[in-house]
C-alpha cells in the first residue's frame, strides 16, 4: 500500500489528506456501504471522515500511518452513524442494495453483523478495504498477531453459521 510521507509531530498536510482521498475514496466507499448497507451513507460517511481529518490534521501525531489515521475515522464515522440509526430505530432503515446479488447476501450482512465488533471490524478492513494485517493493527491498535487470530474466529463463525453440517 502506498503510504503517505508525514513527519511525525508535524500534523497531516492537506496535500498527502488530498492524495489519499483521489487514490482510495473507491476503497473508502467500498468500506462505508459494508458498514452501513446504502451507498448514500457510505458517501457522506467518506466526506465527513476527510472532512474532519481536514479540520483536525494537525492532531495528527506521525505514531502510525497517515492511512490508519484515516481508517480509524472511516470506522469511527460509520460507528457514529449506526448508533445514531439505533436511536431513531423508529424509521425504516435505509434500503439494503443487493446489487442483482442472491438473497443469500442478506443472510450474509445479517450473519457479519452479529459477529462482535472487532471481529466484524477486522473483516471489513481485510476484504472491503483491501488492508494487511499489520496494517489492521494499525487501525485497531493491536498486535498483527491479533488480528489474523480475530479473523480466523470470524471465517470460523460464518462457516460454521453458513454451512453448519460441515462441521458435525
Amino acid at each position: 500500500m502506498h503510504r503517505s510521507v508525514v513527519t511525525p509531530g508535524s500534523g497531516a498536510s492537506e496535500a498527502a489528506l488530498e492524495d489519499i482521498y483521489r487514490r482510495r475514496y473507491a476503497t473508502f466507499l467500498r468500506l462505508g456501504f459494508a458498514m452501513l448497507g446504502s451507498h448514500d451513507l457510505a458517501r457522506e460517511a467518506v466526506q465527513e471522515t476527510f472532512a474532519a481529518a481536514l479540520r483536525e490534521r494537525t492532531s495528527f501525531r506521525g505514531e502510525g500511518s497517515l492511512d490508519g489515521w484515516l481508517w480509524t475515522g472511516m470506522l469511527n464515522t460509520c460507528r457514529q452513524e449506526q448508533r445514531r440509526r439505533r436511536r431513531l430505530s423508529d424509521d425504516p432503515p435505509p434500503e439494503q442494495s443487493t446489487n442483482g446479488q442472491p438473497a443469500e447476501w442478506a443472510e450474509l450482512r445479517a450473519l457479519i453483523a452479529a459477529l462482535p465488533e472487532q471481529e466484524r471490524h477486522a473483516l471489513f478492513l481485510r476484504y472491503y478495504a483491501d488492508l494487511s494485517q499489520d496494517e489492521i493493527a494499525d487501525v485497531l491498535g493491536v498486535r498483527p498477531g491479533t488480528v489474523g487470530a480475530t479473523l480466523n474466529h470470524a471465517r470460523n463463525k460464518l462457516r460454521v453459521a453458513l454451512r453448519p453440517e460441515v462441521t458435525r
